[in-house]
């Protein structure tokens, strides 16, 4: 063998496991893709990719209304109306709690961030400096509490409302997906680096 005739064949063998990591991520992205694109329109369920509420389970609910009634209502209204004025800062710099029915924009936010937000708090989101009168109910609620008021919540949406929501869930789900795909692959390349180097 001649010399330098083995080098582009190492070459070869070195781009191999990023070839076949990009090739997983395409087919797993394809995969996805097609799930939400083909996804038969039906009754919201916590079935659709990325949903954590669980608007048609009744039991569920019951307890969302309830809870919702006792830690919700005082400020976003018995009928998920909101504070008048919702979209500008009241004399106190405090943005008045926003509506939580169709038109509010709670749906248009995937059931991840909502959660987050319920149990965290604004400022997570929105930053420390960001002044709400909307408490964390991280140390009030359980998870499965805030599941249960979000349900409530979502089981109030008009049925067009809610097919969008699953919509808006689904999409969140893909990215999600894309992104933890985007790291392994880093990491597949990073791997393969070391061995050469």
């Amino acid at each position: 063998m001649k010399r330098g005739q083995g080098a582009g064949k190492r070459d070869g063998n070195r781009k191999r496991p990023l070839l076949l990591a990009g090739a997983l991520v395409a087919l797993a992205g394809a995969g996805v893709g097609a799930f939400v694109l083909f996804w038969p329109e039906r009754d919201p369920s916590p079935t659709v990719a990325g949903a954590l509420f669980r608007p048609d389970d009744r039991r569920v609910v019951e307890e969302g209304s309830y809870i919702y009634r006792v830690a919700c209502a005082q400020c976003h209204g018995v009928n998920l109306e909101g504070q008048p004025n919702w979209q500008q800062r009241g004399a106190d710099g405090l943005m008045p709690a926003p509506p939580h029915d169709a038109t509010g924009h709670t749906w248009h936010h995937p059931d991840q961030a909502l959660f987050e937000m319920t149990k965290y708090g604004m400022q997570r989101f929105a930053g420390r400096d960001y002044r709400t009168a909307m408490p964390a109910y991280q140390k009030t609620l359980t998870d499965d509490e805030i599941v249960a008021v979000m349900s409530y919540i979502k089981s109030r949406w008009p049925a067009s409302v809610r097919r969008q929501h699953d919509m808006i869930n689904a999409r969140n789900a893909v990215q999600s997906s894309l992104h933890r795909w985007d790291a392994l692959t880093a990491l597949a390349a990073r791997a393969a680096s070391e061995r050469r180097g």
